[in-house]
């Protein structure tokens, strides 16, 4: 009668031993292979291009994240660049008879209407294209003159006609080169005739942007 306690305490605590020995061993066994956990299945793979920052990253790098807005711009925005326009609209000027710039008022970018003076040279052939226009104007002078006496000498029949006929082909040549030195002139920019000036006016052939 005493030994019946003492034998049904003994069984019970094999028997707890037992219990907690399978509920250790399951605890220690790995999960099944291609079994996932609902943690691993909730997660994916980063994109490689995507950086993603914490909110004490955020915090430090002091930005800021909201929606995209249209706003007015409160101020100019500076940047770095080439402007460049078709050739069809590109025009480059040069002086026809050469020169260096005496003075020029404008810069680079700034707007000029055609026939605006663009820069102002000198060269010395001005002043000799225009005491050759000069010269040749005094000459023509003569010429017509000397061409009045000869048709009026050759129609009283007092002069031949060859000298009439030379008098009319020296005016006629002189009136070419004067043609020819006027309009030498006005491609250069030269005033015809009137006072003798060693400057030129370089103007814009059309409406533009000055350039390099």
């Amino acid at each position: 009668m005493i030994k019946l306690p003492s034998l049904a305490l003994l069984l019970s605590l094999t028997l707890a031993g037992c219990g907690a020995d399978k509920l250790e061993t399951a605890g220690n066994e790995p999960p099944e292979t291609g079994a996932a956990t609902g943690k691993e299945a909730n997660e994916t793979e980063p994109a490689p291009d995507l950086v993603t920052l914490s909110a004490a990253e955020q915090q430090a790098a002091g930005l800021k994240t909201g929606l995209v807005q249209e706003r007015p711009m409160g101020s100019g925005l500076a940047v770095n660049g080439t402007l460049d326009v078709p050739p069809e609209s590109a025009v480059s000027i040069t002086a026809p008879l050469g020169g260096y710039v005496q003075s020029t008022e404008l810069l680079q970018g700034t707007r000029v209407r055609k026939g605006e003076v663009l820069a102002v040279l000198r060269n010395p052939e001005f002043v000799t294209l225009q005491k050759e226009y000069l010269q040749l104007r005094s000459r023509l002078k003569f010429a017509n003159a000397e061409l009045a006496r000869q048709r009026e000498l050759y129609e009283q029949e007092v002069a031949p006609l060859k000298n009439y006929q030379r008098a009319q082909a020296e005016a006629e040549a002189l009136q070419v080169q004067l043609s020819a030195q006027a309009a030498q002139l006005r491609i250069a920019g030269l005033p015809v005739g009137g006072a003798i000036v060693p400057t030129a006016a370089l103007r814009a052939p059309g409406r533009g942007s000055c350039g390099p």
